[in-house]
């Protein structure tokens, strides 16, 4: 007999496991600081600019137009300041052509028309376009041209394919610093990361209406500077930064406005004092894995036995003595206990069904106001 009782969320008091373990842009880099001395724990890093001369996209995708010729669009804004390449280079030497099916391209470029005043531009024997930004604006570049497609065993020739680029440039007035830590969940003030891997700050560029914009002449705008009252570190070719427990300080290297992530703190399991945890069976199936909350008492077949099949805990939300947790909770600082290790293993951050039979779980701790014991089956 099994209960079909529903389970529902608890608030936990205390982490009750130990703490965790665990864009590109196109073209190369003009200038860009060396990481090699920052690769070790630190309390002081500069996370350095980085611009583009050179913007190369992956491909254009080109449509059928009623006229029979292959028509496209695209969008690009660059950066306009002392900081930054004023003549970029623009590449396209792929295009998606979309006429019943998907299928790639090789474009030869054969002229362009410049319209605008925001920049002057010329076509290359390259297929490359080269241009200079002139002023804050508008513009739209039009490539005509003829291509072939690619990696067909019969080679058929394309005609008539234009693409048209309208290309913005902004000034940059200011800029606005950010985490994408802090776009994974909500978060309130101050902010409060979990300790361990953290999206680097980075900045975006403001114009002198307040916009922000992505310049493909500068993915990193402005040198940054970060200092941490706790151990942090960061590798060559890392998004995230390592960080443990401590108060973080973030300033840009400029003398223009700024806003946005000032400061974070950063706590760890000990901090934690409340949470919602819940249970979720993961199992592997014929595409991909299945995920679904665990009712108490149910009974769930596994598809593929030998395969990977596991309790995840998946925490909805956390708070600390700093505050509400912000992005994502590390589910590994829990650690459920189990009455059945034979049948789910105990892990942190969850449990490894290893047999048939029942499992029951429990999730408890010092300090703990509710805890929570479950059951299920397994086939």
């Amino acid at each position: 007999m099994h209960s079909s009782a529903r389970f529902l969320p608890f608030l936990l008091a205390a982490a009750c496991g130990p703490p965790p373990t665990a864009l590109p842009s196109p073209g190369a880099p003009a200038k860009e600081a060396p990481f090699e001395a920052q690769t070790a724990t630190a309390q002081h890093l500069t996370l350095p600019a980085r611009v583009e001369p050179a913007y190369r996209f992956g491909y254009a995708v080109l449509r059928e137009s009623s006229d029979g010729g292959l028509r496209g669009a695209h969008d690009v804004t660059f950066a306009l300041g002392e900081d930054f390449p004023s003549e970029p280079t623009l590449t396209f030497p792929q295009v998606l052509v979309l006429r019943g099916t998907a299928l790639l391209a090789l474009p030869r470029w054969e002229w362009l028309e410049v319209e605008g005043d925001a920049l002057s531009a010329e076509l290359l024997p390259s297929g490359e376009v080269q241009a200079k930004l002139l002023r804050e604006g508008s513009a739209r570049l039009q490539l005509f041209g003829t291509g072939r497609l690619k990696d067909e065993p019969a080679v058929e020739d394309l005609a008539d394919l234009r693409l048209t680029v309208s290309v913005s440039v902004r000034r940059v007035a200011g800029y606005r610093l950010h985490s994408f830590s802090a776009r994974l969940g909500a978060c309130a003030s101050p902010l409060v990361f979990a300790a361990g891997k953290v999206f680097r700050p980075q900045a975006s560029p403001r114009d002198a209406l307040g916009r922000e914009f992505v310049a493909a002449n500068a993915p990193a705008p402005v040198a940054l500077d970060v200092s941490s009252t706790g151990p942090m570190s960061v590798t060559p070719g890392d998004d995230s930064l390592d960080v443990g427990e401590g108060h973080v300080e973030v300033r840009a290297q400029t003398t223009l406005p700024i806003d946005g992530l000032a400061q974070f703190d950063v706590a760890g399991a000990a901090a934690l004092v409340q949470a919602t945890v819940l249970p979720y069976l993961v199992r592997t199936a014929s595409k991909g894995t299945v995920a679904e909350r665990i009712s108490v008492g149910a009974r769930y077949p596994r598809f593929f036995p030998e395969q990977r099949n596991v309790v995840e805990l998946r925490v909805s939300e956390a708070r600390t003595a700093l505050g509400p947790l912000c992005g994502l909770v590390p589910a590994v600082w829990f650690t459920p206990t189990s009455a059945t290790p034979s049948v789910c293993e105990p892990v942190a951050g969850g449990a490894v069904l290893r047999a048939p039979g029942e499992c029951r779980l429990s999730l408890h701790g010092p300090g703990v106001a509710e805890g929570w014991a479950m059951h299920f089956w397994v086939d």
